[in-house]
């Protein structure tokens, strides 16, 4: 159940406060309008990440009375006494070949080999067999305990803002990569360690100059054609054309620019994401629990900004002219459920994935399900101008990426990217202005979420064609994963 809840202090009414400058001078510092709609949704049970996240940790968890046993017995602490690359894989760990025991395991005392030996040939193996898939478990419990060791030091890295805590994190990646076997780990562990990698990855591609080829890997962890995701882009933005049909005339309602049209401009929005998490979208079942607050900023002009670590949304309210109410139910689908603050809530309690912001990822992912909500959900005649408002919004962010990706080639000027960016008539020349200022603050962001955009609807096409595939369970299980690499989901979707 989504539980809404409004808060609205105007710019004029809030409190100021005075900070004292040099030479005894002072200024007054007045916070800016907060409008805050917050969203409960609660579910009861425990949640598949939430388990899958329980099984990572077990091993941190049950690892102390082990080694205290391998200390008590060898004297010295288990993990020394082991070679890692000559064990067994866990039957939980889907990466690694499997290996033999290492002769350097103690299976047993002199005088159990020796009671062993007159026994029984088949009891004799069944024995050892048992003693050294025993050892076997307890060396991944090791493995995993230190792992889970790693990753809550990565944690209190990346929350930590500035250039030294990231030279520290790379530091720590390379001792967890040499000290800890990859192929012991269980899947949640893995997905961690590999995350953290990829975070380094980008962050030294960020800080080097790179063409939109290597931006847009590190903004999607893809490696796209840039032909043959232009060709796509024409064709999709033609598809869409044809879905939405010939554009409706007369101007867009939006919020009466007053105080009162703004907080009501919030409120709606926050309806609608109730009405959306009430539908179950695409058969998606918002297991965990969610809380998102809707701030609205009076100093900011018509942008949207989500922040997945404070569970925020920022609407700018500055023009309400920027923001038409016919695009509510797309923003909602967006930024809400089954969109953004989805995906992102299943990675709320993770060591990296908590932080791990990967546009053309979450972002594409966004923007598929909206898209797949627009062309798939069931309403009756009365609301097929919401499916018509919802496709036309989808198509306007292809249009972005459009102009994003000319712009970037140098094929288009501004005056061009405007005059395509104008042809959508139910936005106007502001709007079409502040869009075009942000493609060019940010070149490589808007096409890199369409390039996530049809990754997904790659993967939509190949589970539609293949029998054995359930297309719910495969948005199911996206948003069981959370925030991913392309490569990590691949290989941990599994057959669905």
């Amino acid at each position: 159940m989504l539980k809404v809840m409004t808060q609205f202090t105007p710019l004029q009414d809030r409190p100021g406060e005075r900070a004292a400058k040099p030479g005894g001078q002072s200024i007054r510092c007045l916070s800016p309008l907060f409008l805050v709609s917050t969203l409960l949704l609660t579910a009861c049970g425990t949640s598949p990440v939430t388990q899958d996240r329980q099984q990572g940790q077990a091993a941190g968890k049950t690892v102390n009375n082990a080694n205290n046993n391998a200390v008590n017995s060898t004297g010295v602490e288990g993990r020394a006494a082991v070679r890692l690359s000559d064990l067994v894989a866990s039957p939980d760990v889907a990466t690694g070949p499997d290996a033999t025991a290492s002769p350097d395991v103690n299976v047993g005392s002199a005088a159990t080999a020796g009671k062993s030996a007159s026994l029984p040939a088949a009891t004799s193996s069944q024995s050892a067999e048992t003693a050294v898939k025993a050892d076997q478990t307890l060396v991944k419990r090791f493995e995993n305990a230190i792992a889970r060791d790693f990753l809550d030091q990565a944690k209190k890295l990346l929350s930590i803002e500035g250039a030294l805590p990231r030279v520290k994190l790379k530091q720590l990646f390379d001792e967890f990569s040499k000290d800890v076997d990859q192929e012991l780990l269980t899947a949640y562990n893995y997905r961690q360690w590999e995350l953290l990698g990829f975070l380094l990855e980008a962050e030294t591609l960020r800080r080097s100059k790179t063409d939109l080829a290597g931006t847009l890997t590190r903004l999607t962890s893809l490696q796209p054609d840039l032909p043959t995701l232009q060709a796509g882009l024409d064709k999709e933005l033609d598809r869409l054309g044809q879905l939405i049909g010939k554009e409706r005339g007369g101007n867009p309602s939006h919020p009466a620019d007053t105080v009162t049209g703004r907080q009501e401009y919030l409120d709606r929005l926050a309806e609608t994401l109730h009405t959306l998490s009430q539908f179950r979208v695409g058969n998606i079942n918002p297991f965990v629990l969610q809380e998102l607050a809707i701030n609205g900023d009076e100093t900011v002009a018509g942008l949207f900004r989500y922040l997945p670590d404070d569970q925020t949304l920022t609407v700018g309210l500055a023009e309400v002219s920027h923001l038409p109410y016919f695009e509510l139910p797309a923003l909602a689908a967006f930024y809400g459920f089954p969109g953004l603050h989805t995906l992102h809530a299943s990675a709320a309690d993770t060591e990296v994935q908590q932080f791990f912001t990967l546009p053309g990822y979450t972002r594409g992912w966004a923007l598929y399900i909206t898209a797949w909500l627009g062309e798939n959900y069931e309403v009756d005649g009365s609301l097929q101008s919401v499916r018509q408002d919802i496709l036309y919004w989808v198509r306007f962010q292809l249009a972005l990426a459009k102009a994003d990706l000319m712009l970037a080639q140098g094929k288009w000027q501004s005056s061009d990217a405007w005059l395509f960016l104008a042809d959508f008539r139910r936005y106007g020349n502001d709007r079409v202005n502040l869009a075009l200022r942000v493609i060019e603050s940010a070149p490589g962001l808007h096409l890199a979420i369409y390039a996530g955009y049809q990754r997904f609807q790659q993967l939509n096409g190949q589970c539609v064609e293949n029998a054995d595939c359930n297309l719910d369970q495969l948005h199911q299980r996206i948003v069981i994963l959370g925030p991913l690499t392309f490569r990590l989901l691949e290989a941990n979707l599994g057959k669905l």
